[in-house]
């Protein structure tokens, strides 16, 4: 069983669910969106729980919190189909089982997580957001004991919360997003967005600043990062990035398609791009500094300063969407693949570049070096996306299932390029000047240390002779499906 993919084994959960309790009038299309829900919730929980090794297989068959939560999504889409009674009997089925009661009535966006959960309660008006994450023993209940009034009796919670162990939260309050609330913590009162919630000897708010989710702090990190590097940019990396821009189109035909450009930067794609005649292309970036560089050099293009992971189409409304070397500062990658199967036709790709692992890439390779021999430490970075996150495709074949992508129509290709060095110091200067994460390392360091890299990088690439520097990237293609 083990073996199975893991489709079949949360179907066979499913199935089994609605068989136990002699549920037949379900369709294969009813099946299909709560194994699809189901699935996000499983990959949420694999992300969060390091004791779950990743496994999905392992995870699905053995977490009964998993299981509290798979037949949640059963009990609440019956619910909404109005089979009250049914939906009741196996929300009090998995409450035997599990020791955790969720209400099928309970409003719960995606990639809800419970871990461990003995103990947890979330009443029938509770609506909780997506990406939360609650421990065991949390009430989420209404004020009173008994003889509450019918109607919103239970908290609203945002985006992006996570609820500690033992924690109470009581009547129609509302927690924001990204909050963390510390165990043993009992509120009553509204909370507002990006706050820890902790108790001490009394309950503590502690505003944002270096608190705030790591997720939020990186989204911002790269914000304000490229911001400050567009013009730099534009003179350094982009003659890099471009060597690899034409990959991304090879042997798709755009004529008279509907293109999108994301994480567009300066726009440097848009050319390449033009140069298949599509009908229109549209480009959108987070940094304005960097889309008011591509309106001027492209002022015939439909630029927008927009969010990957909120992007402000319709459905439905591109043929092909392309991003070279964006994918690795997507902020929420899950999230962003998400909004790119949305606004694809059916059968639409989107085509982009990641870079090689450093043996193949011999910029990251020497930087790295440079940094691990002077013994430079990152530590005070945010954590973000690996960039070489889908050299391999177990992350990829994750999204492609969880975002309506064809995992059927993967195509991965290596290409090879050379980087041909003008100057001893472009490396350390583009590093820099150039790029985000590893401008603001190089930016922090004392001249001290930055001179002492920058001798140490110039040494690397002189002891082996580099005039130019070896450069690899994958071209990634991936298909929404019909």
């Amino acid at each position: 069983m083990n073996k199975m993919p893991i489709s079949f084994i949360i179907n066979g959960l499913i199935f089994n669910i609605l068989y136990e309790n002699k549920i037949f009038y379900l369709t294969d299309g009813d099946i299909n969106l709560i194994n699809r829900l189901c699935y996000d919730d499983l990959y949420a929980l694999s992300e969060k729980d390091p004791a779950g090794r990743q496994d999905l297989n392992y995870i699905a068959i053995t977490y009964s919190s998993y299981f509290a939560v798979l037949s949640y999504r059963i009990s609440h889409f019956l619910y909404d189909k109005g089979m009250f009674l049914d939906a009741k009997i196996i929300s009090e089925n998995a409450k035997i089982k599990t020791g955790i009661e969720i209400h099928p009535a309970a409003i719960i966006g995606k990639r809800f997580v419970v871990d461990h959960g003995t103990g947890s309660v979330i009443g029938e008006t509770s609506i909780i957001g997506e990406d939360c994450y609650i421990l065991q023993s949390v009430i989420i209940g209404s004020s009173g004991i008994a003889n509450n009034p019918i109607g919103k009796r239970h908290p609203v919670i945002g985006n992006n919360v996570e609820i500690g162990a033992f924690v109470n939260l009581l009547g129609n309050i509302k927690i924001g997003d990204n909050v963390k609330i510390s165990p043993r913590v009992t509120l009553k009162n509204s909370v507002p967005d990006n706050v820890i919630v902790t108790k001490k000897t009394e309950i503590e708010i502690l505003k944002n600043k270096e608190l705030i989710m790591e997720k939020i702090s990186f989204k911002d990190f790269e914000y304000n990062g490229w911001q400050s590097v567009a013009d730099y940019y534009q003179n350094s990396w982009v003659n890099v990035t471009n060597m690899f821009g034409k990959e991304i189109i090879n042997g798709l035909n755009l004529k008279e398609k509907l293109i999108l450009d994301v994480a567009t930067g300066t726009g440097n794609m848009i050319p390449i791009l033009k140069d298949r005649q599509p009908h229109s292309i549209k480009a959108i970036d987070i940094s304005e500094n960097m889309i008011n560089i591509a309106r001027k050099e492209y002022p015939f293009i439909e630029f927008y300063v927009a969010d990957i992971a909120n992007l402000p189409f319709d459905n439905n409304s591109f043929d092909f969407v392309t991003s070279n070397f964006g994918v690795q500062h997507f902020y929420n990658i899950e999230k962003s693949f998400s909004e790119i199967s949305r606004i694809l036709k059916p059968e639409g790709t989107f085509s982009f570049t990641i870079w090689a692992p450093d043996n193949l890439n011999l910029a990251g390779y020497v930087l790295n070096k440079a940094i691990s021999d002077c013994e430079i430490s990152n530590q005070n970075l945010p954590t973000g996306p690996d960039y070489h996150i889908f050299n391999s495709d177990h992350l990829l074949e994750k999204l492609i299932f969880s975002c309506d992508f064809d995992n059927q129509k993967i195509k991965r290709t290596l290409v090879h390029k050379k980087w041909k060095l003008n100057n001893i110091d472009d490396l350390f200067n583009s590093e820099k000047f150039g790029s985000v994460r590893s401008g603001a390392l190089l930016k922090s360091l004392d001249k001290e240390n930055s001179d002492k890299l920058r001798l140490k990088i110039r040494e690397i690439i002189l002891d082996n002779k580099w005039v130019e520097l070896p450069m690899a990237a994958y071209i990634i293609n991936v298909r929404k499906i019909k």
